[in-house]
């Protein structure tokens, strides 16, 4: 199991499975096309506030040791049953930070707000492979196995949000 991040032009090394590929892959709203191909969805928030990141998003945010981020960690299902981890990071947490009105989200998904951004960068995709209890806040009794993931960082006038999408092991299309 490849547990580094790693850009797209390494696709190869991860060892995607073929079903996963275009969802991995697709540069649009992850929420747009679950409900596309599998209709109402549902948002858990299973943690929302400030925290600690992960020793990987605070290097790739660039963050200084210690520093608090705004952290929102959601699970989607689908039918029922959860399908993909979500876990939003964002650094610099003030009301000035054109970001900081997405603390009103509940249980709406962020890709209803994101998408709706005029002129907002997106990164290029990393993408890993790691075991399902690697993800903060996924309870035990949650289906084990490896989960594909995807980041990239948006930014909204040089203000960066970093979304991490994992795919749990009871997707399937």
């Amino acid at each position: 199991m490849l547990k580094h991040w790693l850009p797209l032009r390494l696709l190869e090394r991860l060892g995607l499975p073929t079903e996963l590929k275009p969802w991995l892959l697709d540069n649009g709203s992850l929420t747009e096309n679950l409900r596309q191909t599998f209709g109402a969805i549902e948002v858990e928030v299973l943690a929302e506030g400030l925290a600690t990141p992960m020793a990987s998003e605070a290097r790739l945010l660039e963050l200084a040791s210690g520093e608090k981020v705004w952290v929102r960690c959601v699970c989607l299902h689908v039918k029922g049953l959860p399908m993909i981890y979500a876990r939003t990071v964002i650094p610099d947490w003030q009301p000035n930070n054109p970001w900081y009105q997405i603390k009103h989200l509940g249980n709406r998904p962020l890709g209803e707000v994101l998408f709706q951004i005029p002129n907002l960068e997106r990164t290029p995709f990393e993408l890993c492979q790691h075991p399902a209890d690697y993800w903060p806040h996924l309870t035990t009794d949650w289906p084990q196995g490896p989960t594909f993931a995807r980041r990239s960082i948006f930014k909204q006038q040089q203000a960066p949000l970093l979304l991490t999408e994992a795919f749990l092991p009871r997707f399937k299309v």
